[in-house]
Order: C-alpha cells, then sequence, then structure tokens
C-alpha cells in the first residue's frame, strides 16, 4: 500500500533503498513479476467408486494448472483451493482456487487471452486479478554501485542478484526512482516461513554497508 500510494501522490527520488533479505552479501537488481489469477472449473461428477469414468472439476483445475505452467513456463502455486460436490460419495462438481504465477518477463499481448481459450475449452474460467511486471536495472547504476562499493571496503565480496519474489521495486521504478537496488541481512530462501530469522553478525553488517552507501549516494547527489 505504501509503494501504490507513492506513486498515486507522483512521488520521485534519485535514489532508492528496498529492504528485502538478500543474505547481506546479495544486491538485488530484478525481481520477477506476479499475477494473481482465479481458476474456476466445473464438472458433471460421478460416483468415487469409479472415478476414471467420472468428470471430476477438482481434476480438470489440477490439470489446467500443469497447462498453464506448460504455456507460459513461469512458476504456478495454488494459494488457495475449493472443491465440493453434492455428496461425499460423488466427484467434486465445482472447484476454484487463488493460483500466484511469477513471471520473467513481460505478459506478452494476447497471451491471457490464448490461455482463457484453451481452459475454457475444458470448462475452465481464467480470471486475472492482479498484475505486476517484473523489473531489472543495470548493475552499473548508482545504487548497485555504492552497495558493492560498501561490501567490497568490509573486505566481503558482492553478489548480484535477481529474486524470483516481487517487491515494492517493482511498483517503484522507474516512476519514483531514477537508480534503485535491494539489500539486507536474512536469508531468502527462508522469507515467509517459520525458521525465517536475521543473525545479529548479518544485522549488523547490513547497517555498516547501508550508511556507506547512503553518504556515498549523498556525495553524488550533492
Amino acid at each position: 500500500r505504501g509503494a501504490k500510494h507513492l506513486r498515486e501522490t507522483g512521488f520521485h527520488a534519485p535514489y532508492m533503498l528496498i529492504g528485502e533479505p538478500t543474505n547481506t552479501t546479495g544486491i538485488a537488481i530484478g525481481y520477477r513479476g506476479s499475477l494473481s489469477a482465479h481458476l474456476e472449473c466445473k464438472g458433471l461428477g460421478g460416483h468415487t467408486s469409479s472415478p476414471e469414468i467420472g468428470d471430476s472439476a477438482l481434476e480438470k483445475l489440477l490439470n489446467a494448472v500443469g497447462t498453464i505452467k506448460s504455456l507460459t513456463g513461469d512458476s504456478v502455486a495454488i494459494v488457495e483451493l475449493h472443491a465440493r460436490g453434492p455428496a461425499n460419495n460423488v466427484l467434486p462438481t465445482h472447484a476454484e482456487a487463488l493460483l500466484d504465477i511469477r513471471l520473467g518477463r513481460e505478459v506478452k499481448p494476447g497471451e491471457l487471452e490464448r490461455i482463457r481459450s484453451i481452459l475454457g475449452e475444458i470448462g475452465c474460467v481464467f480470471t486475472v486479478k492482479t498484475y505486476v511486471p517484473p523489473v531489472r536495472v543495470k548493475p552499473q547504476e548508482p545504487v548497485p554501485r555504492v552497495l558493492v562499493r560498501s561490501l567490497r571496503r568490509l573486505g566481503l565480496k558482492p553478489r548480484i542478484l535477481v529474486k524470483k519474489g516481487t517487491s515494492d521495486m517493482n511498483l517503484l521504478y522507474p516512476c519514483c526512482a531514477s537508480s534503485i537496488a535491494a539489500y539486507g541481512p536474512g536469508d531468502p530462501s527462508l522469507s515467509h516461513t517459520y525458521r525465517e530469522y536475521i543473525s545479529e553478525a548479518s544485522l549488523e553488517t547490513s547497517v555498516v554497508v547501508l550508511l556507506e552507501a547512503l553518504e556515498d549516494l549523498c556525495s553524488i547527489f550533492a
């Protein structure tokens, strides 16, 4: 909501630093885009004793997810799923799911219509709820460059990353910032898990890196 507010109010800064876990030595210069979609499928049902001859809406939905993966080549995650039939011994006649699709490229013109058409042929409705395009900046830009310099001053080896997720960076560049990058302590592979943590040592290192980077950016701007 904060990033959307900055966009809506026309905010702009020469430089932006996004706080995201990058394992302390990583510098994220890009993120995949994200597409949230609702998928709904219907079937005729059938007795659960003979699912091979029935028409299960749930099976259709799972097959549709596989079709979306094959058509886009991107990651497709089911984050919410509901399926039901008229009784416990009847195959589901209705199934719906919320999908989170991560995209490493811009959606091509007509691509979503093609997906809708193909899924419609098997009795499924594909509806896009939100779409955020991917983002990528050049490592030679001021913000990534000062972060690299700060890490090297501490004797650390910088790593340029393109993260698999999506962040505020996707919304804020280039409309709200001329140069941008994401950096911070924490292991990205643990994000949104109950094992997520930040060590004191990585936090202290990141603070020093960020302070030096900010000083360098201020001197450039001045």
